[in-house]
């Protein structure tokens, strides 16, 4: 007897990278509606791990290394947005790498820490270039000493 095979799984099954099916299979949606494509996914601190002392009244940069883990490359002009805490860069700051999938890159942001001690967090995501927020939100996690 010839031996059988399923169909699940094989190319026959699977939707073509980069159609609305794959998106909606991607992100769990049905194939009528096309949800979020993009993806970035923390990977390691590469600056500034949680609880870093830091001194007052300083500029730091906070570098996060991040992977693109959808099918689909980040478009153009994604910046890092403040999405909450105290640390605020108080502008969106460009994202200087335009990962494709399954990509490796470091995401980078400069703030000013505060005059007074202690535990301060800003909470960052990055966005399209029209403001949608995508992938995890990326945590700056700093203890300003006296």
């Amino acid at each position: 007897e010839t031996p059988r095979t399923s169909i699940a799984g094989s190319a026959a099954s699977t939707p073509r990278p980069g159609s609305a099916a794959s998106a909606a299979r991607h992100c769990g949606g049905g194939y009528g509606r096309r949800l979020a494509a993009e993806s970035a996914r923390f990977v390691k601190d590469v600056s500034l791990v949680a609880g870093s002392a830091v001194g007052k009244d300083t500029s730091v940069t906070k570098v996060w290394r991040v992977r693109n883990d959808s099918e689909f490359a980040w478009p153009a002009g994604c910046v890092l947005k403040h999405v909450g805490g105290d640390l605020d860069p108080r502008v969106d700051v460009p994202v200087a790498v335009s990962l494709a999938p399954g990509a490796v890159g470091d995401v980078t942001v400069t703030v000013n820490t505060p005059s007074l001690p202690g535990r301060y967090v800003g909470f960052f995501q990055i966005a399209t270039s029209n403001g949608r927020l995508f992938g995890q939100r990326l945590t700056c996690d700093v203890v300003v000493s006296e």
